[in-house]
């Protein structure tokens, strides 16, 4: 018998989105990733996801690792409530591993707030007080001491595995060895509460590790080889939101100036559910080490609010309403109109309904019309960027790169991340988006551009030479310093900097800690 979270999703077979993933793509060059995108989703921040990363990890040899984030422009300082995953959503990570654009594995996460009215510590006015610790016999957070009983609104959650169709497939609980559910990491609020002794008030590094300490118990390995964690990350993207949705007025100068730009997200938290996965399981034939990735989110097709404070009532089945696969294709990409739709619909519908925007991207003309056909690198110049039949676009953002992450033999093709864990491109394996998974420091946004503007040399690459891939589209646009702007762009690196310690971001779970509200 299925689980709730492998419930019927209500039948979206004609409800398609498209090639708009590649046409958002191609607007990645100027925003960020996915965030407030549509109009359906801009108030339901817990089911919209932010962005979606996938790279070998620090178990690369036998594991892939997956992050997906939630809840964008999350306020560090937004108590006495923080923010937290809905219990009604249902999270999804899906592979699809044979080439149809039709996910084979996919990885399921539903959430749970324990709330306990009868409990003492529910007439508190504020429900992380006193502080926050680890039960460790009991393996859950809870006050200091335990002395106050059970931490209110707390989450836990559960991670099943669907082989083959979401709703239909074989579902397989993956759980903890030692505790009945996989806990969520507490906010982070600051000293006293979360981020060890008040007197660490002084010092942002004691901050930094006293919340590290903590929030590490909430990373999990099973003894079937997954490891786990759920909770709030500092956001790795940056970008000029305010300049790029006033007429692409970047920061601090014309576009893509490597002075570097003013970070909207700057001090931003994300919710992020992050797991490794046994490689097996999602590349069955080895001879085929490539595959694609997307992540969704639901929310049940029907909710009775209680009376007099009561909870509601869910009913029918699970309607998908947010679609995440390549960064930025819904945000400057697709149209208003069709937003929403691209969120509800499947990879695999996707070159039946909007292959146009792709082929002829909005994005060129936009550029090309603000910032002209031969100013100087100094001014921001931009070269003509072709207008029509940009089939390189089609290849970077729907089907694959023919060669490099396209799947052999696919028969099908959408919007997705796609991995080739053989890539080779003549120094060693290459990792990052778009030719295999986005890493966590992957500058998306330059890269996108590079294609975009038909520029010859991919920096974030080792100045790969992209012209052998695409002859037809990129043939003279050369990246030498006195090249147009368009061909060097150098803003919006991702963010790095911390939030008062020292993040590897090569260990699990690779996101640095969050903004504390102190901060």
């Amino acid at each position: 018998m299925m689980t709730r979270m492998t419930r019927r999703i209500m039948d979206s077979k004609n409800r398609r989105w498209s090639l708009a993933a590649a046409m958002l793509m191609t607007s990645t060059a100027l925003m960020a990733s996915s965030h407030r995108e549509a109009p359906g989703l801009a108030n339901d921040p817990a089911a919209d996801i932010t962005d979606l990363y996938t790279f070998k990890g620090e178990r690369g040899t036998t594991h892939q690792a997956f992050v997906m984030n939630v809840s964008p422009a999350y306020v560090a300082a937004a108590g006495p409530n923080w923010y937290r995953f809905d219990d009604d959503v249902l999270y999804e990570i899906h592979i699809d591993n044979n080439g149809d654009a039709i996910e084979d594995v996919t990885y399921q996460f539903n959430f749970t707030t324990h709330n306990d009215k009868t409990a003492a510590t529910n007439a508190n006015v504020i429900a992380f007080l006193p502080g926050v610790a680890w039960d460790s016999t009991a393996k859950e957070f809870t006050h200091f001491g335990g002395a106050a009983g059970a931490l209110p609104l707390r989450q836990t959650y559960s991670m099943t595995k669907v082989t083959g169709g979401r709703r239909k497939g074989k579902a397989t609980k993956i759980t903890p060895t030692d505790m009945s559910d996989f806990p969520v990491a507490p906010p982070r609020i600051g000293p006293g509460t979360t981020d060890g002794a008040i007197a660490n008030h002084a010092s942002a590094s004691n901050r930094y590790t006293a919340y590290k300490t903590l929030a590490a118990n909430a990373t999990v390995t099973t003894a079937d080889g997954y490891k786990v964690f759920a909770g709030p990350r500092n956001d790795p993207f940056s970008v000029d939101l305010g300049g790029i949705f006033n007429s692409i007025l970047v920061r601090p100068g014309a576009v893509g100036l490597p002075s570097g730009a003013t970070d909207s997200l700057a001090k931003s938290n994300v919710l992020s559910i992050v797991v490794e996965v046994p490689i097996a399981e999602i590349m069955p034939d080895a001879a085929k080490p490539s595959f694609g990735v997307w992540a969704t989110t639901s929310r049940p097709q029907g909710t009775v609010r209680g009376l007099k404070g009561k909870n509601p009532t869910n009913g029918g089945g699970y309607v998908q309403i947010s679609r995440l696969g390549n960064p930025l294709v819904n945000e400057v990409v697709i149209g208003v109109k069709d937003k929403d739709k691209f969120n509800a619909t499947e990879p695999k519908d996707d070159v039946t309904n909007f292959a146009g925007y792709v082929v002829k991207p909005q994005l060129a003309y936009l550029l090309n019309a603000l910032y002209g056909s031969a100013g100087s690198t100094a001014a921001g110049g931009i070269t003509d960027i072709s207008l029509e039949d940009r089939t390189d676009l089609v290849q970077v953002f729907v089907t694959g790169i023919k060669g490099v992450s396209m799947y052999p033999d696919a028969t099908g093709t959408g919007d997705m991340i796609r991995v080739n864990r053989a890539l080779d491109l003549g120094g060693g394996a290459v990792e990052g988006w778009p030719l295999n998974g986005r890493k966590i420091t992957d500058n998306v946004v330059k890269t996108a551009l590079t294609f975009l503007a038909e520029c010859k040399v991919l920096t974030e690459f080792g100045d790969f030479d992209v012209s052998s891939i695409f002859p037809k589209h990129i043939v003279a646009k050369t990246n030498p310093v006195g090249a147009p702007i368009n061909c060097h762009l150098d803003s919006f690196a991702t963010e790095l900097a911390t939030t008062g310690g020292t993040n590897d971001a090569t260990v699990f779970p690779y996101l640095d800690l969050p903004w504390s509200a102190w901060d």
